[in-house]
């Protein structure tokens, strides 16, 4: 219930400075990204740091990682703006609203997954839907943003093709000097984080693009620029805040509370995992989804938008020697402090710098490395990522990842709907004679045939079995006599059961037998427990190959063996000379 008295003993002179620290970076680089965030979402600036406030201490306080930061993201904000553009106007007082009741929903429906333990569900969301799906908002993100950088007004739109659709049909109003200091942000970044990556690159870009920004406007003046700037913050401190409860948007956000939930818990997931194996820390998924649930339920409450864990800002922490999740909390406190102290500053940041900064971050989450990867490696789960990138684009955005999911357990279940069946042989060059596969130094038993199954034999393999048995009998009449080797079957059902009576009584149908050698004990259970043992025979069955070749040598045809000169088995050894025909 309260995981901070676990790591609070931790708490020592050294580990608090460290965390200080590592607090005061994080609370120095959240200030332009929450701004940054927010506008992304669609919502007043200051949400965007309200956001990075309450959330970000419960989470730390009731998750389970030492590292982990939470608060606005992009790909959370892009959700935001995508689910709620079709009901309120972005940045109206009902569009607020919404954004806070959305970020109650789905803070209860995080918060029930891991009090009823439901984290291992997010392992069905394969490492490719996350990278397919995290690229496409990288480059929704990059041309939602191309207007602002553009100092031009295209209008809000939810889908790509329609941010794509208003950026060109506005390149008329293009302001040079706008583009300017939205470029020289990205460059900034863009060189920092290539060359001098410990100094934060996107408050570098921000002091970047905000002094070209004063320059320009000093220069040539703030009328003949287009260059618009941010404007006062209202305050520091998050005001108390209460969700719209009425039945009808509870009614209209329910499909966007599981799209952001299904989102928020892959996304903090996956970022706490990483961080975790980088710091040796082991992750309670079921208590981490519980500091998530309760986040975004504080949020909710005190101005806060859907909220997760942040990729840039746990990697900043950890990177920073954060030693405790105080780190975190005192990330808090500073940011606080520095609205108070900086709040006329902020005013200045200009929009083209704004857009700048989430140019950046859109460019993170591209990542060409596992896509790459993914070609070099497997051509189905590369299929998986380009199906949920291209969903993502083309698709409202609260289905991308469903997509993503289907067309991974497509592909799982393809995978193990068609088991490996390899013909086996024994090899005298062993001492053991191990089972390998047949060739010209190698050949098989004129009567028997040695077949090993690797994978699962459930209804959606029974097909490709079936047909593999079929196709061995019609090319293979004489080895009348079938073996497998069934050590790597991993699971048999009622299906895979019958198919495997029904080869029996096939082979008996010719004169020939089935054997099984090696099953593992739940396999065997299925098949004494479902009465299938009376047809397979428990004299068919054997433990070890040894076992298994001697009984079934006992039972092949002398006179076949008699005109054999392979020696296949030991026992052959036993046999006269082959007569010469």
């Amino acid at each position: 219930m309260f995981p901070f008295l676990a790591w609070w003993p931790r708490v020592d002179r050294k580990s608090l400075r460290a965390d200080v620290i590592a607090g005061l970076i994080g609370a120095v680089v959240v200030l332009p990204q929450g701004v940054a965030y927010a506008t992304l979402a669609g919502l007043p600036p200051q949400y965007g740091l309200y956001c990075a406030m309450v959330p970000t201490a419960i989470a730390a306080l009731f998750g389970s990682s030492l590292h982990a930061v939470s608060g606005p993201t992009n790909a959370v904000s892009l959700m935001v703006l995508a689910m709620l553009t079709p009901l309120a106007v972005p940045g109206s007082a009902g569009f607020v609203s919404m954004a806070l009741t959305l970020s109650l929903m789905s803070g209860l429906l995080i918060l029930s997954m891991g009090f009823f333990r439901l984290g291992v569900l997010v392992n069905f969301i394969s490492n490719g839907v996350i990278v397919g799906f995290t690229s496409a908002v990288g480059i929704i993100i990059i041309v939602s943003q191309i207007s602002q950088l553009f100092g031009t007004h295209s209008g809000h739109a939810s889908q790509f093709y329609e941010m794509l659709h208003n950026t060109i049909a506005h390149l008329n109003e293009v302001h040079p000097w706008a583009l300017a200091v939205g470029v020289l942000t990205v460059i900034a970044g863009a060189l920092t984080k290539r060359y001098a990556p410990r100094l934060a690159p996107m408050l570098v870009a921000t002091v970047v693009g905000t002094l070209a920004a004063l320059a320009i406007n000093f220069a040539v003046g703030a009328e003949n620029t287009g260059i618009r700037t941010l404007g006062p913050l209202p305050g520091a401190l998050p005001p108390l805040s209460l969700p719209d409860l009425r039945g009808a948007t509870l009614t209209n956000l329910l499909a966007p509370a599981f799209a952001v939930t299904i989102l928020s818990v892959t996304q903090a997931i996956a970022i706490v995992r990483a961080v975790a194996i980088r710091s040796g820390q082991r992750i309670d998924t079921n208590q981490e989804l519980i500091g998530q649930g309760l986040s975004n339920v504080a949020g909710a409450f005190f101005s806060g938008y859907p909220s997760c864990a942040s990729v840039n800002r746990c990697g900043i922490n950890y990177e920073s020697g954060a030693r405790t999740p105080l780190s975190a909390v005192t990330s808090v406190i500073f940011l606080i402090l520095l609205l108070l102290v900086l709040a006329p500053v902020a005013a200045l940041l200009p929009h083209p710098a704004i857009a700048g900064l989430l140019v950046l971050a859109g460019w993170g989450l591209i990542d060409i490395g596992q896509m790459r990867m993914y070609l070099r490696t497997s051509r189905q789960e590369a299929a998986v990522v380009a199906a949920t990138l291209l969903a993502t684009l083309v698709m409202p955005i609260a289905y991308a990842i469903l997509v993503g999911v289907m067309a991974s357990l497509v592909v799982y279940l393809h995978r193990t709907s068609r088991p490996m069946m390899r013909s086996l042989v024994p090899d005298p060059r062993h001492s053991e004679r191990q089972l390998a596969p047949p060739g010209e130094a190698l050949p098989e038993c004129p009567q028997l045939k040695i077949l090993s199954v690797e994978g699962s034999i459930y209804f959606g393999a029974v097909d490709h079995v079936e047909s593999h048995f079929d196709t061995l009998r019609e090319l293979t009449r004489e080895q009348r006599r079938l073996l497998l080797v069934s050590r790597n079957i991993n699971f048999v059902d009622v299906a895979g059961a019958e198919a495997l009576v029904r080869e029996a009584r096939k082979r008996r149908w010719e004169n020939g037998q089935l054997y099984l050698q090696g099953l593992r004990q739940p396999v065997e259970d299925v098949l004494r427990n479902g009465g299938f043992m009376g047809e397979l025979g428990t004299e068919n069955m054997f433990r070890s190959k040894r076992d298994a070749i001697a009984a079934i040598f006992a039972q092949l045809d002398r006179a076949i063996c008699a005109r054999c000169s392979a020696r296949i088995f030991e026992e052959c050894a036993s046999l006269p000379p082959p007569r010469r025909e």
